[in-house]
């Protein structure tokens, strides 16, 4: 699933690779520093606050500064999870 990810004043769009109500990994961003504040928009959210839980060159593990309503992420692996993205 893709997401929205700002960093300061810059923003891009990532895959999420790994989603929990804690937290999240990510692909395609580089250079995070571990306890980096960031904000991460899921599909139908508005951003939500995060920490870098630990980065390397290929991803990187947020942890949500509140995790995510439970209804919130049950519905999103119903629309996500391992069959693929649906409209």
């Amino acid at each position: 699933m893709l997401a929205r990810f700002r960093r300061t004043i810059s923003s891009s769009t990532v895959m999420l690779k790994d989603l929990t109500p804690y937290g999240a990994r990510i692909e395609g961003v580089e250079g995070l520093e571990p306890d980096e504040a960031v904000r991460l928009a899921l599909p139908g959210q508005r951003p939500a606050l995060a920490f870098v839980a630990w980065s390397n060159a290929h991803c990187a593990g947020l942890e949500f500064a509140e995790p995510l309503d439970l209804h919130v992420y049950g519905d999103l692996v119903r629309r996500y999870a391992l069959s693929g993205e649906r409209d």
